[in-house]
């Protein structure tokens, strides 16, 4: 969940914005492939930020894949991190620029 472009993880923050937004999180994956809440049949969407690389652990991709299929499962809707930040009205602060 890379929000800024910066190849890190930006998962807190992510997770604030959909909170402050009225959202609940039924369920999240870490970077260790730790799923932390479960999905059901009230969640409404499934995140999908940037699939794990071929370098991340095998838990993650164990993890991820088994997100989907149960999103699958139960019917809901997969939506790309970006869609959903557009959703939200979230833009990319802008640098500070150079006096």
């Amino acid at each position: 969940m890379d929000i800024d472009g910066d190849g890190r993880s930006d998962l807190p923050t992510v997770s604030s914005l959909i909170t402050m937004a009225g959202g609940v999180i039924d369920a999240t994956v870490d970077e260790q492939g730790n799923v932390e809440g479960k999905l059901s049949v009230k969640t409404r969407y499934l995140v999908v930020g940037t699939p794990p690389d071929e370098r991340a652990d095998p838990s993650v991709h164990a993890a991820y894949a088994a997100l989907l299929r149960q999103a699958e499962t139960l019917g809901i809707e997969h939506i790309r991190l970006p869609r959903l930040l557009e959703r939200m009205g979230w833009r990319r602060p802008k640098a500070p620029s150079a006096l």
